[in-house]
């Protein structure tokens, strides 16, 4: 039996991750908490899937198999400037965060990552 628990802010989640793995369980975390989700496993597929499912969050992974977290980002910015962006990496967040920065305020963890962290920072709640 799997315990729903409803986010008091639902937002559109598309989640992108070349571990198809990953984004399953992290796509099942969100539903489970009431977000709409999509999921893509490259950039371009995410590109696709944003022209249609209109996110309101991009969770993505900071490397991608056809391009970067930042390129990716800067294009979904320019379709939806106010999109809300949190990235996961297996790197150091420093070395991370200075190819991001020119982007915005964008939210970055470093793997392995509570799940709870990730829908705190989605919700808008402080992170303990």
């Amino acid at each position: 039996m799997r315990i729903r628990y409803r986010a008091a802010t639902v937002k559109r989640v598309l989640i992108v991750d070349d571990e198809p793995l990953s984004a399953t369980v992290i796509e099942m975390f969100l539903s489970d908490r009431g977000h709409p989700v999509a999921t893509a496993h490259s950039g371009g597929e995410a590109e696709q899937v944003a022209g249609q499912f209109r996110p309101e969050v991009l969770l993505t992974d900071y490397r991608l198999g056809d391009m970067s977290a930042a390129a990716l980002i800067g294009r979904l910015q320019a379709m939806n400037p106010s999109i809300q962006a949190i990235v996961l990496t297996g790197l150091p967040p420093d070395q991370v965060s200075e190819g991001l920065a020119e982007l915005g305020s964008i939210k970055v963890f470093t793997k392995p990552t509570e799940l709870d962290e990730i829908a705190a920072a989605i919700e808008g709640a402080p992170v303990a």
